[in-house]
């Protein structure tokens, strides 16, 4: 099975500086993909609109001098 060549002759697939960038492409699909299944699955839920797709909120509070408030008030929002 011939393979293709570029513009300098020499074989893609063999060609190491592709393989970076192939597997920096796969990783980032990978969490797109995970992160959109977990944003479907959960959005019936309400919660902070940054909750929606990422835990930046949750490191936010947990480093504050205040993290208990801001849960409490977040239960407050959107409990029940």
């Amino acid at each position: 099975m011939a393979t293709k060549l570029d513009h300098r002759g020499t074989d893609l697939l063999l060609d190491m500086s592709v393989w970076p960038y192939a597997l920096l492409a796969i990783v980032l699909l990978y969490y797109l993909i995970q992160t959109t299944r977990s944003y479907l699955r959960l959005k019936q839920f309400r919660g902070p609109w940054l909750a929606s797709f990422s835990n930046l909120w949750y490191i936010r509070a947990a480093n504050s001098t205040k993290s208990h408030l801001y849960f409490q008030d977040v239960c407050e929002k959107y409990g029940e």
